[in-house]
């Protein structure tokens, strides 16, 4: 079993992360699945890879939702491809970057989490999913936009994946990585939000995660 970690974040929410280890049939052992999660592994996830981070994914779950004495629980996904715990009133993300696989959850809050290594790519795209004020932030720092672009993903879970541009609607206002913390703001026309989000790492991969 490779639990790399279980937190507890309050008295309502836990996140965890799996670190791949196993083959896929030793972590089906180890999972719980519903007939129709078994028939969207098998037939809608192809590459090996994503079937290990689907079932580790899952295995990141099933540790927070044992602590939530939930013994039975199926994934589906609704109309944005957002996913979420059916007949349960319990809030989850998941995200995933080879070998390791994330998750959160939340009795009743949304919740958003992403995981993501920081690859030269990010120098290359950045300036399409930061502002100007941000890319100022950031620099060229390779940590610092790979704990961005994690934030603006984790916010973008939250909201639903609801047609929120990363670079338009979501801004970086403070981050300050010696708490671990950081405050991104949500902007439309119509909408204003504020969430405090925590910041954590594994070997030399970030986490960002909150709610």
């Amino acid at each position: 079993m490779a639990l790399a970690k279980l937190a507890k974040i309050n008295e309502n929410s836990f996140w965890a992360i799996w670190e791949i280890k196993e083959s896929l049939s030793q972590l089906l052992d180890l999972l719980y699945l519903s007939p129709s999660e078994l028939h969207e592994l098998v037939y809608t996830v192809h590459h090996p890879k994503k079937k290990l981070e689907w079932a580790a994914g899952r295995l990141a779950l099933q540790t927070i939702l044992d602590k939530f004495q939930v013994a039975q629980w199926e994934i589906t996904k609704d109309s944005h491809g957002k996913p979420y715990l059916l007949n349960h009133e319990i809030q989850i993300s998941l995200a995933n970057s080879f070998p390791f696989a994330t998750a959160i959850a939340h009795h009743t809050l949304p919740v958003g989490i992403d995981l993501e290594y920081p690859s030269e790519k990010l120098l290359r795209v950045c300036h399409k999913f930061l502002s100007q004020e941000e890319s100022i932030m950031a620099s060229d720092d390779l940590d610092l936009l790979c704990i961005f672009w994690c934030a603006k993903e984790c916010v973008y879970k939250i909201h639903g994946r609801k047609m929120l541009s990363f670079k338009d609607h979501i801004f970086i206002k403070k981050v300050d990585i010696s708490s671990k913390r950081l405050l991104v703001q949500v902007s439309t026309p119509s909408y204003q939000a504020f969430h405090e989000l925590s910041i954590d790492q594994i070997r030399n991969f970030h986490i960002v995660y909150g709610c």
